[in-house]
């Protein structure tokens, strides 16, 4: 399949590929929009445990949590071998990226990986918990296990206590519902699930 590919109020988890991509695998110049979703729990063999990046994704008010991969656990973003070609580009907003590891476990922990000719070309108000992709908040931030929280696909609560929360004024929050369909009150959360 070609050309823009839109997920919204979607949970993607417990997938795994023997190439690059677990839960989702943006190839060919190809586009991604990702907006109040949950990727959760997938694995690669290779790079991009949660989301692998060959074109652009923007992302959204959306959590990637608990994904593994050789490289890249979360989000891995790579370019082509042409000069000065930039073909990974990562656009996110408002969203969280933690948890994430590589396959050996030696290695640790790795949320967002941007490999040769990739960019970011927007990067506001995001928690990536290894402080890697140049996010303002990194650290422990506290998630529920992924569960039913209502609505119609499976969430990461934020736990009781967690720095996300409360964390966005008014003027951030530009998604005026959550994952689950549940209203966001200002000052919101960051990632799929506003707890209120």
């Amino acid at each position: 399949m070609s050309g823009p590919v839109t997920i919204e109020n979607s949970s993607i988890y417990a997938n795994s590929a023997k190439g690059k991509g677990g839960g989702i695998h943006v190839a060919c110049l190809g586009e991604l929009y990702l907006t109040n979703s949950t990727i959760s729990g997938n694995y690669s063999y290779a790079d991009g445990g949660g989301i692998f990046i060959n074109g652009m994704a923007v992302i959204i008010n959306s959590t990637i949590v608990g994904n593994k991969a050789i490289n890249g656990g979360g989000i891995s973003a790579e370019g082509s071998g042409e000069k000065d070609a930039v073909r990974g580009q990562l656009s996110f907003k408002n969203s969280i990226i933690a948890n994430n590891y590589t396959r050996l476990e030696e290695y640790g922990t790795e949320d967002c990986l941007m490999g040769r000719n990739t960019e970011i070309a927007l990067n506001e108000n995001n928690w990536v918990s290894d402080g890697s992709c140049d996010a303002e908040f990194s650290g422990e931030l506290f998630l529920e296990l992924l569960s039913d929280n209502g609505g119609f696909t499976l969430t990461h609560l934020l736990a009781q206590g967690s720095p996300a929360a409360d964390l966005l004024p008014k003027d951030d929050c530009v998604v005026l519902f959550d994952q689950r369909g549940v209203s966001r009150v200002a000052p919101c959360d960051l990632g799929a699930v506003e707890i209120n």
